[in-house]
């Protein structure tokens, strides 16, 4: 399920994905849970999405190439029987057609 849920409300009946991509304007991002402060991540999403270190370890050729897309999805979803049959396997579609290597999750 690709981004049926309100990107700006949280639901935790909601176990879309979202796709980012590396062209994205990352300010137009934002964070729906109210589970906690969200202060440092508004300061820099760098803290929950750390595309400018993995950029670095890039240039500096600690990792491969970056993939152009990225996932987003809630982390507090009740429904796991769906997360798992429709929401990763979504997921994972995109994965192997975009023939990506290495999963890095960062929980929020």
């Amino acid at each position: 399920m690709y981004d049926i849920c309100s990107f700006t409300s949280y639901n935790i009946r909601c176990t879309s994905y979202r796709i980012i991509k590396t062209t994205d304007n990352l300010t137009t991002l934002d964070i729906a849970h109210t589970h906690y402060d969200h202060k440092f991540i508004e300061e820099d999403i760098n803290t929950v999405y750390p595309m400018k270190h993995l950029e670095h370890l890039q240039d500096i050729k600690v990792i491969g190439e970056l993939s152009d897309i990225h996932f987003s999805f809630s982390g507090f979803v009740l429904d796991t029987d769906q997360l798992i049959k429709e929401t990763a396997e979504g997921i994972l579609k995109h994965i192997k057609e975009n023939n990506i290597d290495v999963v890095l999750l960062a929980p929020v």
